[in-house]
């Protein structure tokens, strides 16, 4: 199964037959796709590059209607009701993450990654 075909899967909303948009959707998997090392993600690159692709896919959707994404919702109101919610610390890049269900998947995944310790031989230090 290609990757635009898991991506139609899990986010739906960008799934399409149009030619330009399916140029689109290739482009952001080949961006997401950029940033990711299969060595690292191993089995779950594939999963990896779809959230990430399926993210960026949606702040552009977001800013494009004039929604810039500011981050992770820190409260609500509705009427008399307000709602406060604690916003996990880290870095920007995190932050932008939190904003979509799908950068929110993304870093799940991230965290559940098994990184060993890099040993640097003393010819890769100097």
């Amino acid at each position: 199964m290609s990757s635009r075909d898991v991506l139609f899967d899990i986010a739906s909303e960008f799934e399409t037959v149009d030619a330009d948009e399916l140029a689109r959707v290739d482009r952001f998997l080949g961006y997401a796709a950029a940033q990711l090392s299969y060595d690292t993600w191993e089995e779950q690159y594939t999963m990896g590059c779809v959230y990430l692709t399926a993210h960026m896919l949606k702040m552009r959707a977001m800013s494009s209607a004039g929604d810039n994404g500011g981050g992770p919702v820190s409260s609500r109101k509705a009427e008399q009701l307000a709602i406060s919610y604690a916003v996990p610390q880290g870095d920007a890049e995190d932050a932008a993450l939190q904003s979509t269900r799908y950068g929110q998947e993304f870093l799940r995944l991230r965290s559940s990654l098994v990184m060993g310790p890099v040993v640097l031989g003393m010819d890769e230090i100097s």
